[in-house]
């Protein structure tokens, strides 16, 4: 690998109705030190604040993406994640 290659992480977080935690694992995935992630969430079908939540998130922060899908399981979310 030569010094001019890059790597970008992804970070994929798969959530089910998380309102009440959402928020501080965002800002905690967000301020992490190396700056070049992809934060990819994975709406399992929320019927709470959730998908606002995120939609806020990634409004606000170009590394997050949101994808939303109807409700299976969270294994579901990290493939599609993937």
């Amino acid at each position: 690998m030569n010094s001019l290659e890059q790597h970008t992480l992804s970070v994929v977080i798969p959530v089910y109705n998380g309102e009440d935690y959402l928020n501080m694992c965002l800002i905690s995935v967000a301020a992490q030190t190396l700056r070049d992630i992809q934060i990819i969430c994975v709406d399992d079908g929320s019927t709470d604040g959730t998908p606002d939540i995120l939609r806020e998130f990634e409004s606000k922060d170009d590394r997050v993406i949101v994808i939303t899908k109807e409700h299976t399981n969270a294994g579901d979310c990290r493939n599609i994640g993937l």
